[in-house]
């Protein structure tokens, strides 16, 4: 029996639990369990290589959802710190946007007070441009006057000359003629100085006219001026107040970005969540 135990069945040795078989004739050839058994085998070498396949891809797929883990992790905490950085420019432009609020205001008053000024120098101007032109009228009635009295004085010289000659010519003048012409001549001379004392106070008064005038002239170039830089200030105020809108659209696209980060932020959570509860 010892001789051909290498022959006997191993497969109903292991099933029966036998370290020999009595049947000699019983080997694996003629062994109707063998058959079943390769079956059997064959099916769970499948299995076995199925077991393996699924237990490498689950690894690799371990070790790719570990490497992802880590790059959203990374990407989370850059997240949190463009967060950060993201609040504390929101934090700056507030602040920013308080102060330049403040100046706004004070801007503004400052813009009333410039166009209350505006208004009272634009009155003045209007004053000033009437008496202006009362001055330019008083002037010209200045000019048509002086020319009277030139025109007055010229007859009178001529006049002089024409009685001189005639003085000359005739010697036949009693002595009462006389006395009436050297009263007549004593009254013209009069009135002559009269009318020269006179044409003294009429250019005096155009002196004053014409310096009331250059004055005028003067003030008037000054609230032009106030007026070109009060337009200006205005202007300034407006440019400014059109930078506070473009930093309030600035601000108003980051709270945006800040919304679109923490929804971002949120979805790499819930897909590390899912990671997880695929790992158990």
């Amino acid at each position: 029996m010892n001789k051909n135990k290498s022959k006997y069945c191993e497969i109903c040795k292991k099933i029966n639990n036998l370290d020999i078989i009595e049947d000699l004739d019983h080997f694996q050839w003629n062994c109707p369990a063998y058959e079943n058994n390769q079956n059997v085998e064959s099916k769970n070498s499948k299995k076995k290589k199925k077991y393996n396949e699924s237990k490498k891809t689950l690894n690799n797929n371990k070790i790719e959802h570990e490497n992802k883990t880590k790059e959203l992790q990374q990407e989370i905490v850059e997240l949190k710190e463009n967060n950060i950085q993201y609040f504390e420019q929101n934090k700056q432009l507030s602040e920013a946007k308080r102060d330049q609020s403040e100046k706004g205001e004070n801007l503004q008053q400052q813009v009333h007070q410039l166009e209350r000024e505006k208004t009272t120098l634009e009155q003045k101007i209007r004053n000033l441009n009437e008496i202006n032109e009362i001055n330019e009228k008083k002037i010209e009635q200045s000019n048509t006057f002086n020319n009277y009295l030139k025109s007055l004085q010229s007859k009178f010289e001529n006049s002089d000359n024409d009685n001189d000659d005639d003085d000359d010519d005739d010697d036949d003048y009693d002595d009462e003629k006389g006395k009436s012409t050297s009263t007549s001549s004593y009254s013209e001379s009069k009135s002559k100085k009269e009318n020269n004392e006179e044409n003294k106070d009429e250019a005096v008064q155009f002196e004053q006219i014409i310096f009331e005038k250059e004055n005028i002239t003067h003030r008037l170039v000054r609230a032009v001026d106030r007026i070109n830089e009060l337009e200006e200030a205005i202007q300034n105020f407006q440019n400014k107040e059109e930078e506070l809108e473009f930093e309030d659209e600035e601000e108003l696209e980051n709270e945006k970005q800040t919304k679109e980060l923490n929804s971002i932020k949120e979805d790499y959570e819930k897909i590390i969540k899912e990671i997880e509860i695929e790992k158990k």
